[in-house]
């Protein structure tokens, strides 16, 4: 990966309209051992690509789908046309059109029929729709969350964005599963026949025109779900503080953290969908370090780095011990702290307890004297004496 400053030049470059970049969120940003390519991998146009190792943007592809922003585990990228809050109240009104039976389609889809606007939500496309939509539909009512890409996705030009909304309907299903829902989410090629558009005014039922049955539906649908749902979303969105475009080291040594607020939230709908019917999980979504002890050199960069915090140093002055502490409800599975173990000491598994996620406990690791006290008048010297096959010296 290229040096921090290129990476945050690079990615200011896509900073527009329909994507907020905050490169201080980035893995490659806060360490250039980062081997994390989600946003490049993932890219539907080319916009964001790796070409000789090297991150490059051209900002004139970008189609502003937001399939970047599904796969960036730090929230460094931000779909703007619509933003989260905006897409989860098209959803909840979709739903309660439909009866439980929201339509999300791409755009190419929607140019070639005439359908009803107030069941189906458009996206540029469908690698915008993410876990905590659609696990938040679930947990308000939806039955059948029904994806609609091109007749034929995979020779798409955008099919990578098709690729991605595979991956996120498997991950929400088992997640709904995991937590005793009913609720299902599928990819289709063709437009369910309930959403597509008829004369509104040919036919009454009970007496009522359908124009005016589908704006009484939207109303209902505003009053009873949409400003207490739609609210909640937008106060959570609201607690994104954003953080200094340059960081500084806080006080325990370690950069600052940020915690998406998509990862709170979809915690929160699963709590919503009930208790947790399996004992673990797998998902990309969160993640479980396991650290080799043989391996740890004890020193602490696994936290000083983690973007969220889900590594924390701790010491105990009574047992005099130390190591850090690890929280898998924080983990988002960027894989940092891996990639930055230069002795392979570290690992994170993408399989995790579903009671630790839902009750945020911590599992600590105590880690072994330091053969080296960093930030010591004599740390060169003992590094350099180990170096030269002096012999090891543990610090008191």
């Amino acid at each position: 990966m290229p040096k921090l400053a290129t990476v945050v030049d690079v990615l200011g470059k896509l900073d527009n309209v329909n994507i907020a970049t905050h490169p201080e969120r980035c893995a490659a940003v806060r360490n250039r051992n980062s081997k994390c390519t989600k946003c490049a991998d993932a890219c539907t146009t080319g916009a964001i690509s790796i070409t000789d190792g090297e991150l490059s943007i051209t900002p004139d592809l970008c189609i502003g789908c937001g399939t970047c922003a599904t796969v960036c585990p730090t929230s460094a990228l931000e779909a703007l046309k619509p933003n989260d809050a905006e897409l989860a109240q098209r959803g909840i009104k979709a739903s309660k059109a439909t009866e439980g039976h929201p339509v999300f389609a791409c755009s190419k889809v929607l140019k070639k029929q005439k359908y009803d606007k107030g069941k189906v939500c458009e996206v540029v496309c469908l690698g915008r729709v993410e876990e905590v939509l659609l696990t938040g539909l679930a947990s308000v009512g939806a039955h059948t969350i029904t994806l609609v890409g091109c007749e034929d996705c995979e020779a798409c030009e955008y099919h990578k964005g098709y690729e991605t909304a595979c991956v996120v309907r498997d991950s929400s299903n088992d997640l709904i599963r995991a937590w005793g829902g009913e609720s299902t989410v599928e990819i289709v090629h063709a437009l369910p026949e309930f959403v597509l558009e008829i004369d509104e005014d040919s036919e009454a039922v009970d007496g009522i025109s359908r124009r005016d049955m589908f704006t009484q539906l939207k109303q209902e649908a505003k009053a009873q779900v949409g400003e207490v749902v739609s609210s909640k979303i937008g106060e959570e969105l609201g607690e994104e503080e954003e953080p200094a475009k340059f960081m500084k080291v806080t006080k325990d040594g370690t950069l600052p953290h940020f915690i998406p607020s998509r990862r709170e939230r979809l915690l929160d709908n699963l709590d919503r969908l009930g208790d947790p019917q399996v004992d673990t999980i797998k998902t990309r979504l969160w993640g479980a370090i396991v650290i080799d002890e043989t391996r740890c050199q004890s020193c602490q960069m696994c936290a000083v780095f983690c973007p969220t915090g889900a590594i924390s140093k701790y010491e105990d002055k009574k047992t005099k011990t130390f190591g850090v502490e690890h929280r898998p409800a924080d983990c988002v599975q960027c894989h940092l702290c891996q990639d930055i173990c230069h002795w392979g000491a570290l690992h994170v598994d993408d399989t995790v307890s579903t009671d630790i996620l839902l009750s945020g406990d911590v599992e600590r690791y105590e880690m072994a004297p330091r053969k080296v006290q960093v930030n010591k008048p004599d740390s060169i010297y003992r590094s350099m004496y180990q170096l030269l096959g002096g012999g090891q010296i543990y610090e008191r």
